[in-house]
């Protein structure tokens, strides 16, 4: 993976990672995250924060092309950074794959419900969306080697 951190000519700083260099002088990135950083003078920290660099972008695996002369500097992130990076994408990806509530889907299903229907609708929701993320969680934290240890057998 081709990981590289852009300093562009609007000031935005952003980590992406290049799949390609068109003729043209345009890149092919992929996973494109703005940096976002904030400095609390008194008590001397920095705070790091990313978003997407393309607003509304709901998918950040999606290509985006990054004209070249608007760059006015490139490095390879430092480890601290990728790190953060990582942690980023992980959540983000981890997100993409959450039901989230669709707003207009909510609004047609609960139109014509009283109070206590409206409350009972975005119970069952909620539920479902906890269900989901212990699955979700469940799934992460095994590998796919079944255990196998029949009760009262002993292995030679």
């Amino acid at each position: 993976m081709n990981l590289k951190q852009f300093k562009l000519t609007n000031n935005d700083e952003i980590v992406a990672e290049i799949l390609e260099i068109v003729e043209e002088g345009d890149l092919v990135l992929r996973n494109a995250l703005k940096i976002f950083h904030a400095e609390d003078f008194d008590n001397g920290v920095r705070y790091y924060s990313f978003k997407p660099w393309m607003s509304f972008q709901d998918n950040v695996s999606e290509v985006t092309v990054l004209n070249v002369g608007h760059i006015i500097g490139e490095t390879s992130p430092s480890a601290a950074l990728l790190l953060h990076y990582t942690e980023a994408m992980n959540q983000i990806k981890k997100m993409e794959k959450k039901k989230e509530f669709n707003i207009d889907e909510i609004v047609t299903e609960v139109a014509n419900l009283n109070n206590d229907e409206m409350r009972e609708y975005l119970k069952m929701k909620l539920e479902k969306m906890d269900n989901e993320d212990m699955w979700d969680d469940s799934e992460e934290e095994t590998d796919n080697v079944i255990q196998f240890t029949p009760p009262g057998t002993k292995l030679h």
